[in-house]
């Protein structure tokens, strides 16, 4: 299941890109078809940030399931059960509008959020039924944070392959703003590795960490796409 799901993740991915060449090829350098590339992405980059999460939190606490109490199990596997059922609606949605124009993905954006705000209620129902379970809450920090980070790498090498299709002068100002991105998740990462390194943080302050490096890359995504636009003008 989860090597299926990743090459329709994969063909999710390379949508945009794909996209862009077709209007790069019909456009001069920095012509309206970069713009829309990089207005597609923010909706593609925020639907793969949160579909990586979904799977990293499941990989983390479906291997746990057999060693937690047997009082504690049925609940466990209640709440598991509902965020794959949130994961594959999620999933489902995104690979229905993989062709989507922008505007048709804004309007399923509420859509997806209140999935993601379904799949997150179903974590803290699991972290409820298990009660305090330090390591394996952090263990599925752990993994949310890396599947973030992985996220982070994704949309700046993205950004600065899509950037080589404009002109120099442009060129360095898409570049400027991938450089500003870069040291944005630069100092994100060290946040939450030094929460990793920690291990005694609460589960209230590691989701909020990882709440706040979701928005800053929401924050980011939507500032190269302005940036984008601004080159093209």
């Amino acid at each position: 299941m989860k090597l299926a799901h990743l090459f329709l993740l994969s063909a999710v991915l390379l949508i945009a890109p794909q996209v862009t060449q077709a209007q790069v090829a019909g456009s001069a350098p920095g012509g309206s078809g970069m713009a829309a590339r990089s207005s597609v992405h923010v909706s593609i980059d925020w639907a793969k940030e949160r579909l990586d999460e979904m799977d990293a939190t499941l990989a983390s606490l479906e291997k746990k399931v057999g060693d937690l109490k047997s009082e504690n199990r049925a609940a466990a596997e209640r709440a598991i059960a509902e965020m794959r059922e949130q994961r594959e609606a999620f999933k489902q949605t995104v690979e229905a509008k993989k062709q989507a124009s922008e505007a048709e993905w804004q309007q399923t954006k509420a859509m997806l959020e209140s999935r993601w705000t379904a799949f997150e209620a179903a974590v803290q129902k699991w972290v409820d039924a298990t009660g305090p379970l330090v390591a394996e809450q952090n263990e599925m920090f752990v993994a949310r944070a890396e599947a973030q980070f992985k996220a982070w790498q994704y949309m700046t090498d993205q950004l600065e392959a899509s950037a080589k299709g404009f002109s120099s002068d442009r060129k360095r100002q898409i570049d400027s703003t991938v450089a500003t991105i870069r040291a944005d998740a630069k100092a994100t990462k060290t946040k939450l590795d030094a929460l990793k390194q920690s291990g005694k943080e609460s589960w209230t302050a590691l989701t909020k960490a990882l709440a706040d490096s979701r928005a800053a890359f929401d924050r980011a995504n939507q500032t190269a796409s302005e940036a984008f636009k601004r080159a093209t003008n």
